[in-house]
């Protein structure tokens, strides 16, 4: 929603205006990844809007309703207009920095490090600890961006980890013994 007020641009006093029709628009937008809205997630169906019942109502009857209706039929397709806008921006900058990696069955690849599942971070400064640790072995591909990997049963944390995570092993010749680090991560 930030990047909507942001594409505002000239128009920013109306935000406040459009706040209540700009989150409506947004649970109203289908998701690349469910295919579906907010409200069709919760509810099953898209809800009737003032828009839709606009282009069946017959404005003789009810000038008022008629004109709330087409108001909010501008301020929802302004409101759509500003998050299409706002998304294009976000992908272009995403974009650039996604990784496309696929690993196969028995591939060796490096976990990046959260620090709270390890204890070999605690006392230490983050910049002083590999960002990335393993090798492990990719046992499985799950769904299109996520592998299981072999992980010792020592290794508390769950197996499956998605592909942004992850980096290919390439042997390190500065260090030999990258392969036995195991037992210092541990709990």
């Amino acid at each position: 929603m930030d990047g909507t007020f942001q594409a505002l641009g000239a128009n920013q006093h109306d935000g406040a205006k459009i706040l209540d029709v700009a989150q409506f628009s947004y649970n109203l937008q289908r998701s690349e990844a469910t295919g579906k809205s907010p409200f069709e997630l919760a509810t099953g169906q898209q809800p009737l809007t003032p828009h839709t019942l606009a282009i069946s109502f017959d404005s003789t009857r009810c000038p008022g309703a008629a004109k709330m209706a087409n108001s909010w039929a501008e301020q929802s397709d302004l409101a759509k207009s500003f998050l299409e806008k706002a998304r294009r921006k976000m992908k272009k900058w995403v974009d650039p920095k996604k990784r496309h990696l696929e690993f196969n069955v028995g591939d060796m690849v490096l976990i990046k490090l959260i620090p709270q599942q390890f204890k070999v971070f605690r006392g230490k400064h983050k910049g002083l600890v590999r960002k990335y640790e393993g090798p492990y072995p990719v046992v499985a591909k799950v769904g299109k961006v996520s592998y299981r990997l072999d992980l010792p049963s020592t290794l508390k944390i769950h197996p499956v980890f998605h592909v942004s995570m992850l980096r290919p092993y390439q042997e390190d010749e500065e260090d030999p013994s990258r392969g036995n680090h195991i037992e210092h991560l541990l709990w």
